[in-house]
């Protein structure tokens, strides 16, 4: 705890980590314990916030206005969106993975007409 109340001046007890929680909020969400309390007191005195009790509000035209962040930047450029960028990429392994398996499976049902002649030994005429 020492620790935590040396470090608590040099750093930006409000800033948001990619989950866009604050410390108070990992705090919220610890279980309780003695050391927890004493945590909660040094955030307190640092004033640290809430992210889902903030009071400001935030017009639409100001979000937009805001500058994007890196990550939002390096999405733009390679073309993803939304929250989770994995999730193009399982939807494109789901492609390709339902792709192989359909044309295995129709390998096996309608298998090359040489082969079937050769297993049959029936020449076509």
């Amino acid at each position: 705890m020492k620790v935590m109340e040396l470090l608590i001046r040099h750093v930006k007890v409000n800033a948001k980590n990619f989950h866009g929680w604050t410390a108070m909020d990992i705090f919220y969400g610890q279980e309780y314990s003695p050391e927890r309390e004493i945590l909660g007191k040094i955030l307190r005195r640092a004033r640290a916030k809430s992210a889902f009790c903030d009071d400001s509000t935030t017009t639409f035209a100001s979000y937009l206005r805001k500058p994007l962040s890196l990550i939002e930047r390096r999405n733009n450029i390679l073309g993803i969106s939304g929250q989770d960028p994995t999730q193009s990429s399982r939807d494109v392994l789901l492609l390709v993975v339902t792709l192989i398996a359909t044309s295995t499976f129709q390998a096996v049902l309608n298998p090359p007409l040489e082969l079937w002649q050769a297993v049959t030994g029936l020449k076509n005429n």
